[in-house]
């Protein structure tokens, strides 16, 4: 695959997905049951989910 800084590239994906699907998750249960955070995470939530999608 290739390196960034020195590390293989397929250990920093891996991990990305590794943190950035439970938290997505985490944030997707958070706004369906309050709704104040709704409001506010909504965007965030949307942007997280599709960046943190496996291709």
């Amino acid at each position: 695959m290739g390196t960034v800084n020195g590390l293989p590239a397929h250990i920093l994906l891996v991990h990305a997905i590794v943190v950035l699907l439970p938290l997505a998750a985490l944030l997707l249960v958070l706004t369906a049951v309050w709704p104040a955070a709704r409001r506010r995470l909504a965007g965030p939530n949307a942007i997280l989910s599709v960046r943190s999608w496996p291709c």
